[in-house]
């Protein structure tokens, strides 16, 4: 389907072609090159990841696919986990690696009650084949609108895999659309 829509796309615009490709849940999908094989789910889980990743070589695009978090992330996440509170990682993918590991960058979103509350909402850099690891973007979000992190409503970032927290409005008012220097962001998560 994909590479029909993308033949159709080029024809119709004297060969340019689609920039990107969004699947919102591919861990629904199958394979009829599976479909009769002993895959387990973790192996088909990676095939199907693996597909994406070619078709994006393929045709030279960008390809967005969504991963769902394991229980224990979710966990996490929510702040039901007793004290462990930090941003999810490459490894809080779904019981399946493969699709992290497939990927060329992975992202997490990250959304407790507290900053749903606030309309805050942090992207972390779980991975990267490009570049540097380990930041994240914590923004303000108008998430009903589909709007964040626009020049308006601001962000911050920062090195680091902790939730900014109570702290996030002092900082993001401090240093409003650019970088939190570790000192400053560590400093004011130990005073709270």
């Amino acid at each position: 389907t994909i590479d029909k829509r993308q033949e159709e796309r080029q024809n119709e615009n004297e060969g340019a072609g689609f920039d990107l490709c969004v699947s919102d849940y591919p861990q629904k999908l199958g394979s009829s090159q599976t479909q009769y094989g002993t895959f387990q789910k973790r192996n088909l889980d990676e095939f199907v990841y693996s597909q994406f990743v070619a078709i994006a070589l393929k045709h030279k695009f960008h390809c967005l696919i969504a991963q769902q978090a394991n229980r224990v992330a979710n966990k996490i996440n929510r702040g039901s986990k007793g004290s462990e509170s930090r941003l999810l990682i490459m490894e809080d993918g779904n019981e399946s690696s493969g699709p992290s590991h497939v990927s060329t960058n992975v992202l997490t979103i990250n959304r407790s009650p507290e900053d749903e509350r606030r309309g805050l909402i942090t992207f972390y850099m779980g991975k990267s084949r490009s570049s540097e690891k380990g930041w994240a973007i914590c923004c303000k979000s108008n998430y009903n609108n589909c709007i964040t992190h626009s020049t308006s409503l601001g962000c911050c970032y920062y090195r680091g895999d902790v939730p900014l927290g109570d702290v996030a409005e002092y900082l993001m008012l401090h240093y409003m659309n650019k970088e939190i220097p570790y000192r400053e962001w560590r400093g004011e998560m130990d005073k709270k």
